[in-house]
C-alpha cells in the first residue's frame, strides 16, 4: 500500500537550486513553513552594487586595441579589379601627387585614404560606365611606407616598414651600427660603434624630435632598451651622426654661401665659422641665427643676432666642437623647426665628409 501525503505535496515547491551566495539570508519569518526561493531575480536599487559575475564583466580587462587602417602614400602599388569584368585587373602606382587613374576614373586622390575609402570613390566614379561595379583593391607593394635611416650605419637609405616595426628593426635593416666596420683608408678600420655619436643621434618625425636615448637603446640595460625601442612610423628619419674627429669640426648651415663642415684646430668663433662658409648673402635673416649644441633629441638652442655680432654691438661667441651654426632664410616661430631643418643637411654633410676622408 502506498500512502500519499497530499498536504505535503501541496506545500512543496519545485525550484532550481541557487548558489548559496544568492540565497536569502536571515531568520525564517514566523509562521512560514520553510524558506522560499523566488525564481525571479531580486530587484536592486539604482545605487546597489552589481553581483559578482556582472561586476567581472563590467570591470574586466579592456578589449585589445585595434590598429588604425593603413592609409595610402605616394609610391604604393595597388591591384584594382571589377568583379565579373574582363580585362579590368590593373596595377597602378600612387603618383607623387597622391593620385591614381583607373579605367574611366581619372585623377583620383588616394593619398592618406584607406582602401575602403578609395574603393567607394572608385565605385562611384565607375558607376557612370558600369552597372553597380564591385571594385576590389589590394596592396601589391608599399613603397610609400618607408623610414629613412642615415648616418653611421652600414647601408643608409629608405626602408619599407610593416605594422609593429620598431626603431631597432629599421637600424638592423640598415646593417646596424654595433658590429659593422668603417674603412678610413690606408688599411685602417674602425668599429662603427666607436665612431657613432649616439648622444647626438635623433629620431625625427615631421618637425618633431621623438625623445629617444640612443646610448641606452644600443648599450643600455634590457629595460632601457625596451623603453627606448619605440615604434616607427612612415616618414620617420633616423640619423646617427659620426663622432669621428668631432673634437675639431663644426657645421655651418642655412643661408650661407657654402654650407659645410668646418674643421679647425685650437678654437673657432661664431664669426670665424660663418666666414669659413663664405659669409651671409643678402636676404638671409641675420637678426636671429642659431647655435645648436648637444644632443639633437634635446639640444640647447642659442639664438644669436648675427648682425650685432658682425658690427661689434655684442661680443663674438666661442663655438664648441660639434656645434651647428644655422642661419635661416626667414624667421622661425618655433625652435623645434630649427632641428627639423638641419637634420637632413647635417646627415648629408657628415656622410660626404666621411667619404672624402676615406678617399684621401
Amino acid at each position: 500500500m502506498v500512502i500519499l501525503c497530499l498536504p505535503c505535496l501541496a506545500g512543496c515547491r519545485v525550484y532550481r537550486q541557487q548558489p548559496a551566495a544568492l540565497l536569502p539570508s536571515g531568520p525564517v519569518p514566523p509562521g512560514a513553513p520553510g524558506r522560499e526561493v523566488s525564481l525571479l531575480p531580486p530587484s536592486r536599487s539604482l545605487d546597489s552594487s552589481p553581483p559578482p559575475i556582472e561586476a567581472a564583466l563590467q570591470f574586466g580587462p579592456e578589449p585589445p586595441k585595434v590598429s588604425p587602417p593603413y592609409r595610402l602614400k605616394p609610391g604604393d602599388v595597388l591591384e584594382i579589379n571589377i568583379f565579373g569584368e574582363d580585362d579590368a585587373l590593373k596595377q597602378v602606382t600612387v603618383g607623387p601627387d597622391g593620385r591614381i587613374s583607373y579605367l574611366s576614373a581619372t585623377d583620383i586622390r588616394v593619398a592618406d585614404r584607406t582602401f575602403e575609402e578609395v574603393r567607394r570613390v572608385l565605385a562611384a566614379e565607375l558607376s557612370h560606365d558600369y552597372i553597380d561595379p564591385r571594385v576590389t583593391i589590394t596592396g601589391s607593394r608599399y613603397s610609400g611606407n618607408t623610414v629613412t635611416v642615415t648616418g653611421v650605419v652600414r647601408t643608409p637609405g629608405r626602408y619599407e616598414i610593416q605594422d609593429g616595426m620598431k626603431l631597432l628593426d629599421v637600424i638592423a635593416a640598415a646593417g646596424g651600427i654595433a658590429s659593422a666596420a668603417y674603412s678610413a683608408g690606408g688599411g685602417v678600420t674602425y668599429d662603427m660603434r666607436s665612431i657613432a655619436d649616439l648622444k647626438r643621434a635623433v629620431l625625427l618625425r615631421g618637425k618633431q624630435v621623438v625623445p629617444v636615448d640612443f646610448t641606452a637603446l644600443i648599450d643600455g640595460r634590457p629595460q632601457d632598451i625596451i623603453s627606448n625601442n619605440v615604434a616607427v612610423r612612415a616618414g620617420d628619419t633616423v640619423y646617427i651622426p659620426s663622432g669621428a674627429s668631432l673634437e675639431n669640426k663644426v657645421f655651418v648651415l642655412g643661408m650661407v654661401r657654402y654650407p659645410q663642415v668646418v674643421r679647425f684646430s685650437g678654437s673657432i668663433s661664431f664669426v670665424e665659422a660663418v666666414a669659413e662658409a663664405g659669409g651671409v648673402p643678402v636676404g638671409a635673416w641675420e637678426r636671429r641665427a642659431f647655435i645648436v649644441r648637444g644632443r639633437l633629441s634635446s639640444p640647447t638652442i642659442l639664438p644669436v643676432n648675427l648682425r650685432d655680432v658682425l658690427t661689434g654691438s655684442i661680443p663674438d661667441l666661442k663655438l664648441s666642437p660639434g656645434d651647428i651654426v644655422f642661419v635661416p632664410k626667414t624667421p622661425l616661430k618655433k625652435l623645434d623647426e630649427v632641428v627639423s631643418q638641419i637634420v637632413p643637411v647635417v646627415s648629408t654633410l657628415d656622410t660626404g665628409l666621411r667619404v672624402r676622408d676615406a678617399l684621401r
